[in-house]
């Protein structure tokens, strides 16, 4: 007997748990991910300073208490060129005015096991509250599930069985309906993302060299964000070794600032020396969009949404 059907419900159905186990370990491993690099960068990076460009508390300091900042400091990259980093954090001591405009802060700057630049005096904490939280929600999850199917469950004694039950869900009607929103979904998005790619910027913040860029030609790219239009440039700019090079790159502008300041004839870029293809404005090197981000959390939301209704629907049909 054939269960093709049985089939595709059970493959459904792990690839629904999969991606459900994917959203809870992510923050955990992040989190890992993060306080290890963080680790490795004190220990073993390079000490260099910074000079802070910009100051600001997030709240107001209470006498004798910490208070959030954050500061965007400038410093040399491993190329020597001068870039920006924006950092985040507690002071611990604001009536000391160690953060203000202007001062120098040391760093720790490394290569591996991927580039990044951290505060010197920064510490990797170990935060159990965060913990405490993610067990709680996963345990909960995990209980839930169980709760669910524990019907199912208790009605399986065999792999046929399994099959027979799984055969009885009428999945592709649905999948049909789902299907056609699914790809419209993603080819949007993929639009999206596309045109707010930033994949090399990380590597041409650390590795990258500065360079003024000769605008060639400028055109909208039907892209919208808050009814601002995106605009792509063409430019052309000298590597080191003096070769003309040409460019493409692409920002969100705002119409006034199209019609109040003019276009702008020369732009500040950074490209790799040994890949002088791959360059950027220097606008779009201090890290990920907003929008680009906005837009991953919308896909996984999107995701998420599909497998709960797929999965509510599998439930549902099974009769637990």
């Amino acid at each position: 007997m054939a269960f093709w059907n049985a089939y595709l419900v059970l493959g459904f159905g792990i690839i629904i748990l999969l991606y459900w186990l994917f959203l809870l370990s992510w923050p955990a491993w992040n989190t890992l991910k993060k306080w290890s690099q963080l680790k490795a960068i004190a220990a073993g990076g390079r000490d260099i300073y910074g000079q802070i460009s910009e100051s600001s508390y997030l709240k107001t300091p209470a006498p004798g208490k910490p208070a959030p900042i954050e500061i965007q400091v400038e410093f040399e990259n491993f190329a020597g060129s001068r870039v920006q980093q924006q950092f985040r954090f507690m002071d611990t001591r604001p009536q000391e005015r160690r953060y203000e405009k202007g001062k120098s802060i040391a760093l720790k700057m490394a290569e591996f096991p991927e580039p990044a630049v951290i505060l010197a005096e920064g510490k990797a904490a170990f935060r159990p509250l965060f913990w405490i939280i993610w067990l709680s929600v996963l345990g909960g999850v995990a209980f839930g599930i169980y709760y669910l199917l524990k019907p199912f469950i208790a009605r399986v004694d065999s792999w046929n069985s399994l099959l027979m039950l799984l055969d009885s869900v009428e999945l592709i009607p649905m999948l049909g309906g789902l299907g056609i929103g699914a790809v419209i979904t993603l080819v949007v998005i993929g639009t999206f993302l596309r045109s707010f790619s930033g994949q090399n910027n990380h590597r041409l913040k650390f590795f990258g060299v500065r360079a003024t860029a000769t605008i060639q030609s400028r055109r909208e790219t039907g892209v919208y964000v808050n009814r601002q239009p995106q605009i792509e440039y063409q430019y052309s700019f000298q590597d080191r070794n003096g070769q003309e090079r040409l460019g493409l790159d692409r920002e969100v502008v705002s119409y006034v600032q199209l019609t109040d300041s003019g276009p702008s004839t020369t732009r500040e870029i950074m490209y790799m020396p040994d890949s002088p293809e791959q360059s950027s404005f220097m606008s779009n090197i201090a890290g990920p969009s907003a929008a680009r981000i906005i837009l991953k959390l919308v896909l996984y939301f999107v995701f998420l949404i599909f497998s709960i209704v797929i999965g509510g629907t599998i439930i549902s049909q099974l009769g637990v």
